[in-house]
Parts: C-alpha cells; sequence; structure tokens
C-alpha cells in the first residue's frame, strides 16, 4: 500500500521516520491526508455551485444585476474550486 500511496515527499518522510525513531522502536500505525476523499466529502458543493455560477451568468446577460455580480460570481466560483 505503501508504493501505491506515494507522493512526492515520501521518500523524505521514510528518512525522516528512522532517523527520528530509536533502536528497537517500530511504528504502530502510520498515515497521511487523503485528497481524493477530502474533495469527494465537499462534492456537494458542485451541486450547489454549478447551478450558482448558471444563475448568476443569465442574471448578468439578462441585466437583473449590476454592481452585484462580482461578489455572486466569486461566490459561485470559490463553490466550484472548494473540492480541489
Amino acid at each position: 500500500m505503501d508504493e501505491i500511496r506515494a507522493t512526492p515527499f515520501s521518500a523524505v518522510l521514510r528518512r525522516l521516520r528512522v532517523l527520528s525513531l530509536e533502536d528497537g522502536e517500530q511504528v504502530v500505525w502510520q498515515g497521511q491526508p487523503d485528497g481524493v476523499a477530502r474533495m469527494i466529502m465537499w462534492r456537494f458543493l458542485w451541486w450547489i455551485g454549478f447551478p450558482w455560477l448558471l444563475l448568476t451568468v443569465i442574471a448578468i446577460r439578462n441585466g437583473w444585476i449590476d454592481q452585484a455580480a462580482q461578489p455572486l460570481v466569486m461566490l459561485g466560483v470559490a463553490m466550484v474550486a472548494a473540492p480541489w
């Protein structure tokens, strides 16, 4: 499993682990953040963000909103980009 989830920092982290352990000491558990699981956890923002952006673009084109367009677009982009 260690080879499957290898990151660019894996070699440095392994070396640091070896240097910090004393003789006979073992690692009982080690883990690393799972970016895919975190992205999936926040995917509900896509269900809100994409319709939000679509409605904001429609409102801008129809002239329904003027000065509020920029914050509304920024909020929509933030919702869509948050899982990444």
